[in-house]
């Protein structure tokens, strides 16, 4: 399942935000970057969302072997009203795990944020 699209693969059906990390400063947030779980498909990936139609990143990293996939292509989403990209996926089944990154850069901001491990 590694490198493999969540929706076309079949695991997006089912997935569930394990993990959720916040994009900005401790004065605004810019948005989010969530660690997506399949229980299906033993699979994980990362997606960043942003409330502003701003240069982004989200990137998966499985912790055991450093396999990592990223998305920079945001595009907006109106189901969740932001603009977002996700990435493919990893396997993910116990006792793997994987988090979440995600980049931006907002009024010459360069913000970071990581999800803890699931």
């Amino acid at each position: 399942m590694d490198g493999k699209n969540p929706i076309s693969a079949g695991c997006s059906g089912d997935a569930t935000t394990v993990k959720r990390s916040l994009i900005g400063t401790s004065s605004w947030t810019l948005g989010a970057v969530e660690l997506r779980y399949s229980v299906k498909c033993h699979t994980a990936w990362a997606r960043i969302s942003l409330s502003e139609d701003v240069w982004g990143k989200a990137q998966i990293v499985r912790n055991s072997d450093g396999k990592s996939y990223n998305c920079s292509k945001l595009s907006y989403s109106s189901s969740l009203g932001t603009y977002t990209c996700y990435t493919a996926m990893v396997y993910d089944k116990d006792p793997l795990s994987a988090y979440g990154e995600g980049w931006s850069q907002y009024d010459n901001v360069s913000l970071h944020s990581k999800t803890p491990s699931y």
